[in-house]
């Protein structure tokens, strides 16, 4: 069920799901494709490599669908407060000396909620040194958002991601809630970034074959298969976030 439209004390958090540069020469940062080619150990590569659904390298990266969907949620929810990517530099990013995915992914929000004109939230940066964060990753991810909304006395927690990566973060959000008594008060909602477009009723005419393509592709079902391993790993308490894999 999902929270009760202008309903207020709301933090959004928009999952991330990776940056790169858009090609080798480039400085500019973009999200990760709807469909993203990884390396052999399935983390992000520094910059985007051409779409091949046949590779078994390829999976469903999706971080601009996050921002899409995060900006139709920022007009229904209206939120106190939204985080992006809220967590530390994964080991690529910091192998190359990138920026945050916290900062460009909050960045490139705005500027989608500015073209929609929409009133932009307040919006929370992570502070890797405030944190005095080194791990990085969903659960991390996770219970950073967990925490922050704790701090700021926010008691709704909205969490939006592709739908592909959903249940594990469900599971995830689920056991902190259940092991930590900090957030026992905390209300937690989730949302597919691909349905939030598809039932949007302005957003359903532009997305609705981009969304059907990326549920019939062969990187979901190799995502999927990735994601329930993962769900299992967590289950059975020895789950390893992909996020400290370096080539």
């Amino acid at each position: 069920m999902g929270l009760e439209e202008k309903k207020s004390n709301i933090l959004l958090a928009i999952l991330g799901r990776g940056i790169q540069h858009p090609s080798p020469e480039s400085t500019a940062w973009e999200l990760t494709p709807d469909i993203e080619l990884c390396d052999e150990k399935g983390a992000h590569l520094p910059f985007r490599a051409p779409e091949n659904d046949d590779d078994p390298k390829s999976i469903i990266g999706g971080g601009e669908l996050n921002v899409l969907a995060g900006t139709i949620l920022i007009d229904r929810l209206h939120p106190t407060l939204v985080v992006c990517a809220y967590g530390a530099r994964s080991k690529y990013l910091n192998s190359i000396g990138a920026p945050s995915e916290s900062e460009i992914m909050t960045s490139l929000l705005s500027n989608e909620v500015g073209k929609q004109k929409e009133i932009m939230p307040a919006t929370d940066v992570f502070d890797e040194a405030a944190w005095h964060a080194e791990e990085s990753g969903t659960n991390r991810e996770i219970h950073n958002i967990l925490t922050l909304a704790n701090q700021r006395n926010i008691k709704n927690v909205a969490l939006v991601t592709v739908a592909v990566h959903l249940p594990r973060t469900a599971l995830m959000a689920k056991q902190h809630l259940e092991r930590e008594p900090a957030f026992k008060n905390i209300l937690l909602n989730c949302y597919a970034s691909e349905l939030v477009l598809l039932n949007d009723p302005e957003a359903n005419a532009t997305y609705e074959a981009r969304v059907r393509r990326i549920f019939a592709s062969k990187s979901y079902v190799r995502n999927l298969e990735r994601e329930l391993r993962g769900m299992n790993d967590l289950l059975e308490g020895k789950y390893k976030s992909i996020a400290s894999v370096v080539k």
